[in-house]
């Protein structure tokens, strides 16, 4: 998202971050350009890209230098606002290219490290947020891991089976069951059918010897 005011200056910032990109190997068909009139309009355009829900991250490109009134401030501050706002709020990258300098001479001398550090923010927080999705759709396909000393109740449905094996012997077990671990040092069984145990009744009487494992 470029804006227009100060163009020789955005222009700069905008060819640096996608020569960047290109570099860092996103496609020209992944990118889109996108212009507004100034950088007070750069944070509600990136907040109508962000709902087309098609975006992996955002930069925001544009160029505010100090005049000789208060305006300076008041749209260095909201539109520095306003980014971040969409970033919360959309819960997507984004990355603040928006330069606020004294004079042109510094926003000259910015332009293209700024523009090239926008990409690199933008690809490895977009890679972080893709990361972080896949470790969190993992943890929601695990069981929940209770405390050790905890009571744990397992409860399995008339359709499920419960399969023990003793790790001291090639016994097993299986039968629709509700498994009770309520100590660190027994596990019983309670099933419709009796469960066949192994005859090493010192192997069997310890929890620690028994391995559960839940199908559906």
């Amino acid at each position: 998202m470029q804006a227009r005011f100060n163009e020789g200056v955005t222009n700069a910032l905008h060819a640096a971050c996608l020569a960047e990109l290109t570099a860092l190997g996103v496609r020209d068909e992944n990118i889109t350009h996108v212009t507004v009139p100034g950088a007070l309009e750069v944070a509600s355009a990136l907040q109508m890209l962000a709902r087309r829900g098609d975006v992996d991250a955002l930069v925001a490109l544009g160029c505010i230098i100090r005049g000789e009134t208060y305006h300076f401030e008041l749209v260095a501050n909201e539109s520095g606002a306003g980014v971040t706002r969409v970033a919360l709020d959309s819960g997507l990258p984004v990355a603040n290219a928006i330069l606020t300098t004294e004079n042109m001479t510094q926003a000259i001398v910015r332009q293209i490290e700024k523009g090239k550090d926008a990409a690199r923010v933008a690809v490895e927080m977009a890679l972080l947020k893709e990361n972080s999705n896949e470790h969190r759709e993992k943890d929601a396909g695990r069981q929940t891991v209770q405390p050790r000393h905890a009571q744990i109740v397992h409860q399995v449905g008339p359709l499920a089976r419960a399969n023990l094996r003793c790790r001291a012997c090639t016994s097993t077990s299986s039968a629709a069951a509700t498994w009770l671990s309520s100590t660190p040092s027994r596990a019983s069984c309670r099933a419709s059918t009796r469960p066949t145990r192994c005859t090493t009744t010192r192997c069997c009487t310890a929890a620690s010897n028994w391995r559960p494992t839940w199908t559906h």
